[in-house]
């Protein structure tokens, strides 16, 4: 899930604060439902009285082409902009647009209505003479509200073409461009979210609230893997060329290499051409030689993950003393990053004059293998290591899926757990399992609890168990000193690996519970301290201190609703017309609120329906601000008056400098738990 304002309300002027409070995204009779709210009904533009969900599976679930499907009941409410979306999986290093944007569904109700649905795709186009962000929509107006009934929303994609539908039918057709679009040629993750206002969505002024979105189901369709993938093969699969172009090293300031992807000097392997190379040892306009060249498939920033061999046939009969050649591949990050193998390493199958030769991707590790960019065959050279010229005959070289046997394996270096922060690694190896997500299961012999990771492309990954402090009584696993904690691995031939370690803890009890983020983490639970950050502050590192004005702070207090908790009683320090009650979380990492968006808590019995927070640090002033939970609050159901509690942190101008937090109640006491950061 993702939190907060994001940066100008999402791009888009957005109105609403992102929440992961139970109010606003929750399951209800089997469909997920993401309710946009405005408890006050005075309803303002990113000040916490707006208030909605934003989900996404990035990191989680990601597709390159397929069908994505999700039948939907979207809302009605005037301001409200509905959407089931994607984004590329490399918006973090790439940035918006070149990540590409698919937008399956949006209903945007300031230049549209409840009768239109949109489609559309965004991407960064740099073969334009002014290079920019392009982008194409279309849109499907029914003869009924859709928002009156459910409906499928869908994309069918492929290398070639994005197609929208609703219901079946499709109103949304954009040709793929792998030049000027190969945006869409890699993995995609989802969203689905309500925004409110915006650019698209208008104002809200006659709205009902809540706003909710029904979503009976997301789907993912892929075709089932293919075995072999052409690169230059005319019987491996439909195509004959799945590349861009043929590059002479004589571009990159090496010697000529020019092909003739059309060839009949020698008889093929398959079809009727052969891949011609004419290895050189001067460049194209003469002179001394460069000391080396090649020969390079320029590649559609293919997905080469499904696969575990290279494959190829070469005929060296044109080239006299040859002995070696040097195969490289690399992705889209550049040279640093290539890797390659020399081919003498390797024993072919011998047919004539054509061997054949099957490279194990793996011998390649470290190549992004879902956006591979460039396969480069180079420098061949004779027994003596002296290079060549000559030419190099190449047939059917394409990509197989080879029977992977390799089993898996975890590993689990959690033998001792201290009181306090430290960590310890679950580690997975699934060579066949490589570059797709794995989870590992934790359990203490009773409660189990998933740790996510992304395998590497050797089929390696881990997922970091850290220890803290909570007091979350949800999605728990409750361990005490003595107790085994096992960890199963279920790998991609359905064999399941185990690994455990016994636990001396110097503590009585532990604790774990799933973050927001999936992962697990795995807390002491008798620490006189608070959840802060959620474990990202270290325990120990900051103190709770009544700052002065002599309250008097409980801990731990016993509630009914959440167990344990802070309790703070007004003390006469500050003055007596009122008394105060004060906690302030003292000696943070200074400037660890710039780290985040928001400050977030529970909190009840608060005599005026406000809470002050004022954050402070040395070299600036201190920042005093009332918040009221009418704005700032949503009331937490099935509890006894508790309230969720998020407050921008942009509120505070100077939070690149902070490292102390004081949460203040003139008039009376009130309870405190779960602080943290987002």
């Amino acid at each position: 899930m993702e939190t907060g304002y994001g940066t100008n309300g999402w791009g888009n002027n957005e109105m609403q604060n992102y929440t992961n409070s139970l109010s606003n995204v929750y399951v209800q009779n089997g469909e997920l439902v993401i309710s946009a709210q405005c408890p006050s009904g005075v309803c303002g533009s990113r000040d916490g009285t707006i208030t909605s969900a934003r989900l996404n599976t990035k990191n989680k679930v990601t597709a390159k082409y397929g069908k994505v499907q999700a039948r939907i009941k979207v809302p009605s409410g005037q301001g409200m902009w509905p959407a089931f979306w994607m984004l590329g999986g490399n918006i973090d290093n790439d940035g918006w647009p070149k990540s590409g944007e698919i937008d399956i569904m949006e209903m945007h109700f300031n230049s549209s209505n409840t009768y239109t649905t949109h489609a559309a795709a965004h991407w960064f186009d740099d073969n334009l003479a002014v290079p920019a962000h392009t982008y194409t929509t279309s849109s499907k107006v029914y003869p009924v509200p859709i928002t009156n009934d459910y409906h499928i929303f869908e994309v069918e994609w492929d290398d070639a073409r994005i197609l929208g539908k609703i219901d079946g039918i499709i109103y949304y057709i954009q040709p793929i461009d792998p030049v000027s679009m190969s945006e869409f040629l890699n993995e995609f993750y989802i969203l689905l979210n309500v925004a409110v206002g915006g650019n698209l969505g208008g104002t809200p002024i006659t709205t009902t609230w809540p706003q909710n979105m029904h979503v009976d189901y997301v789907r993912v369709y892929q075709k089932a893997a293919v075995s072999k993938k052409g690169i230059y093969s005319e019987t491996t699969d439909a195509a004959t060329q799945n590349y861009i172009r043929i590059i002479n090293s004589d571009e990159w300031g090496g010697n000529s290499v020019v092909a003739n992807a059309a060839s009949t000097a020698v008889a093929p392997v398959d079809g009727t051409k052969v891949l011609a190379a004419n290895y050189t040892l001067a460049p194209l306009a003469g002179g001394a030689s460069k000391g080396w060249n090649g020969m390079v498939f320029q590649l559609k920033r293919d997905d080469w993950s499904n696969y575990n061999q290279l494959v190829f046939s070469l005929d060296a009969s044109g080239m006299a003393g040859f002995s070696d050649v040097e195969v490289k591949v690399e992705d889209t990050r550049g040279g640093a990053f290539a890797k390659s193998v020399r081919l003498a390493a390797y024993a072919p199958v011998v047919s004539g004059n054509w061997k054949t030769y099957a490279i194990p991707l793996a011998d390649l590790a470290g190549v992004d293998f879902t956006d591979a960019f460039y396969l480069g065959f180079y420098g061949p050279v004779n027994a003596t290591a002296n290079l060549l010229a000559g030419t190099l005959y190449f047939d059917n070289i394409h990509l197989n899926k080879a029977v992977c046997t390799a089993a898996g394996s975890v590993a689990l270096n959690a033998a001792a757990y201290p009181a306090n922060s430290t960590f310890a690694n679950v580690t997975v190896s699934d060579l066949c399992n490589a570059n797709k997500p794995a989870v590992a299961l934790i359990d203490n012999g009773s409660n189990t609890l998933g740790l996510g990771m992304v395998l590497d492309s050797a089929g390696t990954g881990a997922a970091t168990v850290n220890f803290g402090v909570t007091d979350l009584a949800t999605n728990t696993l409750a361990v005490v000193s003595g107790d085994t904690l096992t960890v199963n691995y279920t790998d991609s031939a359905s064999a399941t690996s185990t690994a455990s370690a016994a636990i001396t803890a110097a503590t009585t009890g532990l604790i774990g519970d799933i973050n927001n983020d999936g992962y697990v983490y795995v807390y002491a639970n008798n620490q006189a301290i608070q959840d802060l950050v959620w474990g990202a502050q270290p325990a120990g590192d900051y103190l709770i201190d009544p700052w002065g004005s002599g309250a008097t702070i409980t801990d731990p207090f016993v509630d009914t609703d959440f167990g344990r908790v802070l309790s703070i009683a007004p003390g006469a320090g500050w003055g007596a017309a009122p008394l105060h009650s004060v906690v302030t979380f003292m000696s943070m990492t200074p400037g660890i609120t710039a780290n985040y968006t928001s400050l977030n808590f529970k909190v009840k019995n608060l005599p005026a329906g406000s809470i002050d927070i004022m954050l402070s640090s040395a070299g600036v002033p201190e920042l005093r601000l009332t918040h009221s939970l009418a704005t700032v609050g949503t009331a937490i159901p099935g509890t006894t008056g508790w309230f969720d509690v998020s407050i921008p942190l942009n509120l505070y101008p100077d939070r690149a400098s902070y490292f102390d937090i004081a949460f203040i109640v003139p008039g009376g006491s009130f309870l405190l738990t779960d602080v943290n950061f987002q």
